[in-house]
């Protein structure tokens, strides 16, 4: 060890010119911690996780060191990481930036040359670099420096050492910065020299032999360690930085708070409350004939299950029928793991924010769970729980970055993104992962073309960080072909262990209702005889059906402007011809609070209430509705099949109704702008050659020929081959943004969503009663009213225009303050301001529409006045229509809102 440098780390004191000064680590206002108590508090926590998933990461480590030929041991590997927490914020120790980023009094007058700077993360990475090069032997070098690297974007994101140098060469404030701190530090110049040469050039040196040990790697350990090891890095740094100014006993005594699981008590409460609903079920199966296929479903999964769980199988597939109750029969599934292997964390992601909130409610319910300590819903509308205390609401939102809850209600979006991306966000809760039970729902909205990669990740983290996957879906393909793609190589392929053997006995079994079309009629709604056309059509399939008694009924449109023309025609139809019918719109641009309201509605239809809702495809995964009969706007095949599954849910009738029709405005179908062609084109060639009554069988025939074009076409369009990508992964090739042109680099790249470069979020500045908001968020909002005097309630309801005024004051007055406590008043306004906000697709450029807005963006979103709220042409948005696209035309002319 060098002695200066120990002053520092384990004394808080720079030795300058024969002087001793205080080196300090933050600094707020008159506070100010020491260097070395918050490097030892940072240990502590890192240690504390290190400790509790000790199992993984010593397995992890022996992997990483035979592959490698390492000569060091664990607890040489322990004490390295130690050096790296103690060295992580060394940088910091540089006089410039304690007293311009932490005004140091005490070193106000020593001398310091004009050309240095205060970037401290990457002197830092460099100086660790040299310590470690000192201590270690040469052919230990991988460890040696992926440590700097994990320490280079501890603020940032996950690095990549192919494509960021550890020394930045193009930069003299760089260079004339290193050169006084390893000066100052005791270093000296040769020192700095001798690192110079060895990791100054990436073809040459120590930094080539580096290179070239990762990219020889042929698995995925030393990948998952550097994505673990930086999650513990972050979330300790993170959480000692929150304890700055409390004593390290104090932390100390917390610690178990940062990694809340199931332990045995909540287990045996989970299970006693799953017992309890299972009898309750059992009691009403012969209510229902559904119910029994639905028990006996759940009875073969179950045991399929328990002998996978004796061969050591870890990704099960539970494929069944829209309606077969995946949901109950998942939890029973994952209640059957906590109570076999060693693992106390439960996360059920799920595609759509839409159908998180009722699979939320079905999980709390389920298993008598309370919020916030026991089960929490993670997305950007999650409330924080209002309370008086300010450290309680910053540990709720420390707890939802870190997913450090036992049971966690999320998106797939959200979790993998833990894993396929690397803002430092993210990895936060990468380590979260480790020893769960993770239920994956409505696996097909993941995008096909990635499947290998994901079908490749989701083993190998369950294999090294010990998880159990339950993935499911009724209409995802056959996982076994999928994974096949984009020349994947055997030794990426991995098994999926399916629970339910025979799935097409109970498809049958599930048949609720039967498509009707026998010709798939087209309609030109751009002009007057296209609607006249349309208009007919509607009369007679909705009256065939009233006739019938079916009184509910489901449109499912592509677009939101077609989805208002159907709404207007149909609502003309109920008048003319006296149908005493309540027609409803739905559509994206709806708020969450109106779309609430009408499922709620629907929910609770009488068998002879005439409803017909209107709606774009929000409405078909994963809502548990039911209609008579459903009509819908031609699609692929896996969101016609989704609709199906809307219609007759609950067998109410002996048969529901389908039909099928194809929409066009002028020279394009509605289709063409939102699905892929080709995607289209499959469909319509393998069910019509069945004249639309089409099976599990076609289903599958569906997906192969996907995967047939995905092969031949799609992986073209990609710059690297499944196989490629997955190497770069292994070798730490990961992207350094989150550009979508990163598929077109040599670099790692998975798109968990489409891409969508034109989405934009709206406010709407109308009035919310009160009934949808929680009692916390109510007496937030009353007493942000009385301390702001803005008006933010009246007549129960809280209005919209005075929670911008309120928002837009207040991050004026705390733009200058800390950056927890800015945060902290974003996430607090998150859940209240998401009931007024929706998010749509518009083909404008966002210069435009700013342009447009002018002073009515605000962060990430437009506020749509209340002037200009209303029903008329010229206004731009109506409660009951969403938003108007006719008015974004007369402003851009070539705007598409989809």
């Amino acid at each position: 060890m060098f002695l200066l440098l120990e002053d520092i780390i384990y004394r808080s004191q720079l030795r300058y010119d024969g002087q001793r000064y205080p080196i300090y680590a933050h600094g707020d206002n008159n506070k100010k911690e020491e260097y070395h108590k918050h490097v030892e508090k940072t240990w502590i926590i890192f240690k504390y996780f290190l400790e509790t998933q000790e199992n993984i990461v010593s397995n992890l480590f022996k992997d990483v060191k035979s592959e490698f030929s390492l000569n060091i041991t664990y607890s040489q590997f322990k004490k390295i990481l130690h050096d790296m927490i103690m060295f992580h914020d060394i940088g910091k120790a540089n006089p410039r930036f304690q007293i311009e980023k932490l005004d140091n009094k005490a070193l106000r007058n020593i001398k310091i040359p004009s050309n240095i700077s205060t970037l401290h993360s990457s002197s830092g990475a460099l100086i660790l670099a040299t310590i470690l090069m000192e201590n270690y032997k040469l052919n230990d070098i991988v460890l040696v420096l992926i440590f700097s690297y994990l320490v280079l974007g501890h603020h940032t994101r996950l690095q990549n050492p192919h494509k960021t140098d550890l020394i930045n060469k193009s930069s003299k404030c760089y260079e004339n910065t290193v050169s006084y701190l390893f000066n100052i530090f005791g270093l000296g110049s040769k020192k700095l020299e001798n690192i110079y040469r060895q990791l100054g050039d990436k073809y040459g040196g120590l930094y080539k032999n580096f290179l070239d040990q990762i990219e020889s790697t042929e698995n995925s350990s030393l990948s998952i360690l550097y994505n673990l090891l930086y999650s513990y890095l972050v979330i300790a740094d993170f959480i000692a930085t929150s304890y700055a100014y409390k004593k390290i006993d104090t932390l100390k005594n917390d610690l178990y708070k940062f990694n809340r699981r199931i332990d045995q008590n909540l287990l045996e409460k989970m299970k006693k409350n799953f017992e309890r609903k299972e009898e309750q079920y059992k009691k009403e199966i012969n209510k229902n004939e559904l119910n029994k296929y639905r028990q006996k479903i759940l009875e073969e999964a179950k045991k399929s299950i328990k002998i996978g769980l004796m061969d050591n199988k870890r990704i099960f597939y539970l494929k069944i029928p829209t309606g077969g109750g995946k949901t109950n029969t998942s939890l029973s599934l994952a209640l059957e793991i906590l109570k076999k292997k060693k693992v106390n964390r439960l996360i059920y992601a799920l595609p759509h924010i839409s159908i998180l909130e009722q699979n939320y409610i079905c999980l709390q319910e389920t298993f008598g769970l309370e919020e916030p300590h026991e089960i929490r819903k993670i997305y950007s509308g999650t409330e924080v729980i209002f309370g008086e205390d300010p450290i309680e609401e910053e540990r709720i939102l420390t707890n939802d970055d870190f997913y450090n809850y036992p049971v966690i209600c999320t998106t797939n979006v959200s979790f993998f993104n833990t894993i396929v991306k690397f803002n430092k966000k993210n990895k936060y809760r990468f380590s979260s992962l480790s020893n769960s039970v993770i239920i994956l729902d409505e696996i097909q909205s993941l995008p096909p073309e990635y499947w290998p990669e994901f079908n490749f990740l989701i083993n190998e983290v369950a294999e090294k960080l010990n998880i159990y996957f339950i993935i499911m879906s009724a209409t995802v393909p056959t996982l076994e072909k999928l994974k096949h793609t984009r020349k994947q190589e055997p030794k990426y392929e991995k098994e999926v262990y399916y629970l339910i053997k025979e799935p097409n006995r109970y498809f049958f079994k599930f048949k609720r209702n039967e498509i009707k079309t026998k010709e798939l009629f087209s309609f030109d709604i751009s002009g007057v005889k296209g609607v006249k056309k349309l208009k007919g059509y509607l009369k007679n399939i909705c009256e065939e059906n009233f006739a019938k008694g079916y009184n509910h009924g489901l449109i499912v449109l592509n677009t939101i402007q077609t989805s208002q023309i159907i709404y207007d025609i149909l609502s003309d139809l109920s008048k003319e011809n006296n149908w005493n019918s309540d027609i409803m719109l739905l559509n994206s641009t709806f708020l969450p609070v109106q779309k609430r309201s009408i499922i709620e509605k629907i929910n609770n239809l009488k068998k002879n209430e005439r409803t017909i809702l209107v709606s774009t495809q929000s409405i078909e995964a994963g809502m548990d509705v039911s209609f008579n009969f459903v009509i819908r706007d031609f699609a692929v095949l896996d969101s016609i099949e989704q609709v199906r599954g809307r219609c007759n849910r609950h067998r109410e009738n002996k048969s529901g109704n389908v039909y099928l029709i194809k929409i066009k405005r002028g020279d394009k179908y509605d289709y063409v702008k939102i699905y892929d062609k080709w995607r289209i084109e499959i469909t319509e060639e393998v069910i019509m050659k069945r004249k639309f009554q089409y099976d599990f069988h076609i289903i599958e025939e569906y997906y192969d020929r996907l995967i047939g074009y995905i092969n031949k076409v799609i992986s073209k369009e990609l710059e690297l081959t499944s196989a490629d990508n997955i190497k770069c992964w292994n070798t730490l090739n990961f992207e350094e943004n989150n550009s979508i042109r990163n598929k077109e680099r040599d670099i790692f790249h998975v798109d968990v969503i489409e891409e969508k470069q034109n989405s934009f979020f709206f406010f709407v500045e109308t009035e919310i009663p009160f009934k949808y908001f929680t009692d916390g968020e109510i007496r937030y909002i009353i007493k942000k009213q009385a301390e702001s005097g803005i008006r933010l309630i009246s007549n129960g309801k809280i209005l919209g225009e005075g929670l911008i005024e309120y928002y837009t004051k207040e991050l004026k007055k705390l733009k200058s303050s800390k950056f927890v406590a800015k945060k902290l008043f974003e996430r607090e306004m998150e859940s209240i301001l998401s009931k007024f906000m929706f998010s749509t697709v518009l083909n404008i450029d966002k210069e435009a529409l700013d342009c447009l807005f002018e002073k009515d963006k605000i962060n990430f979103f437009y506020v749509i006045r209340k002037d200009m709220i209303g029903k008329d042409q010229e206004k731009m948005y109506s409660e009951s229509r969403g938003l108007n696209k006719n008015f974004f035309r007369s402003i851009y002319q070539k705007n598409n809102i989809l």
